[in-house]
C-alpha cells in the first residue's frame, strides 16, 4: 500500500489504522459473468470460477492509487476477459496498450497493478483481444 503521509490536524480513524497496518490478504470467490473491480477490492484476491466467459472492468470506479493492486485467478474453464471502461483509463499488459485483455488459460492469474490516477498495469499471463 502506499505510504501515506500525515500533517498536523488530520485525525487517524479507526479505519485508516486497519486500513494501513493490516496486510491481510482474502480470497473473493465470483462466478458472476461481469464484474466491476471496485476500491474495496485493493489488495484482495478475486477468484473467477464459472464454465461461462467472465467479464472483468477495471476502470474510473476502481478508483485505486498508485501501487495499490488486485490479484485476478482464472479457475474456471471460462474465458475470463480483463477490460477498461473507456478512453479515461490506461490499461497496459505484455508490452503494449489496450483495451481488452485475456488471461492465458484456466489456472492462471494476473495481478492488476495502479500506476497513477486511472493507469493500470496488467503483470501475469494475459493477452491482449
Amino acid at each position: 500500500m502506499p505510504r501515506k503521509t500525515f500533517t498536523a490536524g488530520d485525525v487517524l480513524t479507526a479505519a485508516d489504522v486497519n486500513l494501513y497496518l493490516s496486510n491481510e490478504i482474502t480470497l473473493t470467490a465470483s462466478t458472476a459473468a461481469t464484474y466491476t473491480v471496485l476500491p474495496t477490492d485493493r489488495y484482495k484476491i478475486l477468484e473467477f470460477d464459472s464454465a461461462s466467459a467472465q467479464t472483468i472492468t477495471i476502470g474510473t470506479a476502481t478508483a485505486f492509487q498508485a501501487g495499490e493492486r488486485v490479484d485476478i485467478l482464472q479457475d474456471g474453464a471460462g474465458t475470463v476477459t480483463i477490460t477498461r471502461d473507456g478512453t479515461a483509463t490506461s490499461l497496459f499488459g505484455r508490452g503494449t496498450a489496450g483495451t481488452a485483455y485475456t488471461i492465458g488459460q484456466r489456472y492462471d492469474a494476473v495481478s492488476v497493478v495502479c500506476v497513477a490516477a486511472n493507469s493500470y498495469r496488467i503483470i501475469g499471463n494475459a493477452s491482449a483481444v
